[in-house]
């Protein structure tokens, strides 16, 4: 999990930005994965010297720093993470019809991949955080318990999750 703050010299460190969904989409895929791992939180108009080293073409967080090598962005850190553990959303409510029933073959299933939480849980729960600030901001609620009943019991099981816990903010 992450260590706030941490700097340089771990086998793993994580510069980000608080409010970016990519970064807490890398940050709950660490955190799934159970990987200790540095956050050094970064500043839109102050970048760091690590920073700009570490992607000095975008200059642009989320980075994770492998032992000295960084892999930037998102996507990248998560398929990164799938390979060494080995294994947009158009419309919520073709996500809630088709997708959620498809990924769970027509079974009663926690998460998209079953049981267990994959990918597309990963990816999709990452951007639950500015779900609620929409609705919050706009005073309409996306997703909706009477219209996507399935799609919001999977955000409120992915939400209580150890690893997204203190992530995604209520």
């Amino acid at each position: 999990m992450a260590r706030e703050g941490a700097s340089g010299g771990e086998a793993l460190t994580l510069l980000g930005l608080w409010a970016s969904p990519f970064v807490i989409r890398a940050r709950i895929a660490l955190n799934l994965k159970g990987l200790t791992y540095g956050y050094t939180e970064e500043s839109l108009y102050d970048k760091s010297e690590l920073l700009v080293k570490s992607n000095p073409v975008h200059k642009k967080v989320p980075v994770l720093i492998h032992d000295g090598k960084p892999v930037c962005e998102s996507q990248n850190i998560v398929q990164r993470g799938r390979r060494q553990r080995g294994k947009r959303i158009a419309v919520l409510e073709t996500l809630e019809e088709q997708a959620f029933k498809e990924c769970c073959k027509g079974q009663q299933a926690a998460f998209f991949g079953g049981d267990s939480v994959n990918l597309v849980d990963v990816v999709l729960g990452s951007l639950l955080g500015w779900l609620q600030a929409t609705e919050a901001i706009c005073g309409v609620k996306v997703i909706d318990t009477t219209r996507m009943p399935l799609l919001a019991a999977w955000a409120e099981r992915f939400r209580a999750i150890d690893g997204v816990k203190g992530v995604i903010t209520r």
